[in-house]
């Protein structure tokens, strides 16, 4: 299974070292085809046959078939940034958002599991019960139990969510990643102590010098909107002009071109309008 299908070796330990941008695509396709035969039996499963075993639980199975083979992809994706590995996230974004997207509205499922709830919810316990009703209430929340031309649209629409939150995400990432200050005055930096492990000053130092500015004479300073860089400066560093500057810069991230999220904001806001207007809601679920 890791050497075939690393992505869908989700026991531990996780076999990162096979997981690769190349192995994406053949890995989350097979999980998607696996996934969908499981949603199909389900929904040709005879409504009087059905339990909570054949249906809530079987519709778990079924989603976590593909969930937690892309809970790698997408932890990958978020923790090592690649070309590759983002250009295939955003190839098989549609097909994941469409899987998942589908199911709350699909009503041949619903009604397999209404049947159940109705047939055998009495003998199980709190905790099942519980289960049950919050699923049924996914299900209906989401629209299940509206007309086809409104549950197409909300399907759809979960289509373009996906797409325009992740186009969000990227231009968060890539802003943060862009933005970088160089100081070339060591007296600005009075107040960061040397003392920290693996010493901030010192490595900003070298980040500087890897990144082309200043000299083992006359050296400089790099640093970014990345955490582990910007946090001492807002703790340490006396200069207050210096930490104004980061500051706004970290709290502008995503505000600026070519990484502006406003018009995303916009249409994202736009769709959550058009479907709290679909699910019979003043505002957004």
């Amino acid at each position: 299974m890791v050497t075939n299908h690393p992505f869908q070796h989700t026991e531990w330990p996780l076999a990162w070292e096979h997981c690769t941008a190349d192995r994406v695509r053949d890995d989350i396709t097979e999980a998607l085809s696996r996934g969908k035969a499981a949603l199909r039996r389900l929904e040709d499963l005879p409504e009087e046959e059905a339990t909570f075993a054949n249906t809530f639980l079987a519709l778990e199975d079924a989603s976590r078939l593909v969930a937690d083979p892309w809970s790698l992809v997408d932890h990958l994706d978020g923790v090592r940034d690649e070309p590759d590995l983002r250009k295939a996230v955003r190839q098989l974004l549609p097909e994941i958002s469409a899987f998942f997207a589908a199911i709350p509205l699909n009503r041949a499922i619903y009604t397999r599991l209404r049947a159940a709830a109705e047939r055998g919810c009495t003998s199980l316990d709190a905790e099942a019960r519980r289960y049950v009703n919050e699923t049924l209430r996914d299900f209906e929340d989401a629209g299940a139990d509206k007309e086809e031309a409104t549950r197409e649209r909300l399907q759809a629409m979960a289509n373009e969510f996906a797409d325009k939150t992740k186009t969000f995400s990227e231009n968060v990432l890539d802003a943060t990643n862009a933005y970088e200050k160089i100081v070339e005055d060591p007296d600005r930096l009075k107040g960061l102590p040397d003392s920290i492990p693996d010493s901030i000053r010192e490595g900003a130092r070298l980040d500087a010098l890897r990144k082309g500015y200043g000299s083992e004479e006359a050296p400089a300073y790099r640093f970014t909107l990345q955490i582990p860089s910007f946090l001492p400066v807002m703790k340490y560093v006396h200069d207050d002009d210096l930490r104004r500057e980061i500051y706004e810069a970290f709290t502008a991230v995503g505000s600026h071109e070519p990484h502006d999220n406003e018009p995303l904001i916009r249409e994202i806001l736009s769709l959550r309008a058009e479907k709290a207007a679909l699910l019979d809601r003043t505002n957004f679920p």
